[in-house]
């Protein structure tokens, strides 16, 4: 029976080189491109502790392993910067933020408990829960009874521009979020071509030829 010990030593040293890129990135507030080159060696050199013949076929293979462990990487980090939403959740939203009276008026409930956390009051919020962890169903009824008289003194077309402003700003934020392919830069497909070049030779056995 054949073994596939090289593949799952492989997969584990990419997904070594996977978590370091990501975590230092995270923690350390900057990408550090040259990461995807050592993701390529560490696949390689997990491999190259297995067992079985080296050919250009598992070269092939994991080469393939590490080009997918770093476009996953890439992806994992672009989630780590939005916090998981994407530009067409946003697009989304500002469809639909026109006809739902209540996001609105939640919108406007927020900005009532920031005016009393302004001025030093405590907000009476459920057991466990804190601004920043807040839901709609979560805003103390006294300020939801605020927030729907604010709405109401809008009147019809000062609710429109509201929404319409709201709309806008969403919008526009959409516009600014980074895409997956704002994260590979000329440097990053540099990395990118050294990673598999090393994987592929190191699962070959031609490290060190020409």
């Amino acid at each position: 029976m054949k073994s596939f010990g090289w593949l799952i030593r492989g997969l584990i040293g990419g997904a070594v080189g996977g978590a370091a890129w990501v975590l230092v990135a995270y923690y350390g507030g900057y990408e550090l491109a040259i990461i995807a080159w050592g993701i390529g060696f560490l696949v390689g050199a997990g491999v190259c502790y297995g067992d079985g013949e080296a050919t250009s076929t598992r070269g092939a293979v994991v080469a393939a392993i590490a080009a997918v462990t770093i476009i996953a990487s890439k992806y994992i980090l672009l989630s780590v910067v939005t916090g998981g939403i994407t530009p067409a959740d946003l697009h989304r939203v500002a469809a639909n933020i026109r006809s739902d009276e209540q996001a609105m008026i939640a919108g406007m409930a927020y900005e009532i408990v920031e005016e009393r956390m302004a001025r030093g009051e405590t907000i009476p919020w459920p057991p466990g829960v804190t601004y920043d962890n807040a839901q709609r169903k979560d805003i103390p009824p006294d300020i939801w009874s605020q927030a729907e008289e604010r709405w109401r003194n809008l009147g019809e077309q000062g609710q429109v521009d509201r929404a319409a402003a709201i709309a806008a700003e969403i919008e526009e934020v959409a516009t600014q979020m980074p895409e997956i392919s704002d994260l590979f830069s000329g440097w990053d497909f540099l990395w990118f071509f050294l990673a598999m070049i090393t994987a592929f030779k190191m699962g070959a056995g031609l490290y060190g030829s020409r």
